[in-house]
């Protein structure tokens, strides 16, 4: 792996190391939606919802698109998602 491609992919993994982060991945699954549409699942205020957004869309984990004055949020690519997937089955196993 080349040394700007595992820079890029520590941060990455630095951005998604955070609850709310990952609960905005798994909440995104494979759609788009607003800022205020997260906001509402995830209970949290737009302000706080933008600062995290922001950052996953600068580690390229996020892609945007403005609608108006609405910004609407997708998973850039796909893989993150098997990646969160990974993580729930290892930390997150059905109760028996």
């Amino acid at each position: 792996m080349a040394e700007e491609n595992e820079k890029m992919a520590a941060k990455c993994f630095k951005a998604l190391a955070h609850p709310i982060r990952l609960r905005i991945i798994a909440v995104l699954g494979d759609k788009e939606m607003s800022v205020q549409q997260m906001a509402e699942a995830l209970n949290l205020s737009q302000s706080n919802m933008s600062q995290h957004l922001t950052l996953l869309k600068e580690r390229h984990a996020l892609d945007s698109r403005r609608e108006g004055k609405q910004v609407f949020y997708r998973v850039l690519d796909k893989k993150i998602l098997k990646l969160i997937d990974l993580m729930q089955d290892i930390f997150c196993p059905p109760k028996k």
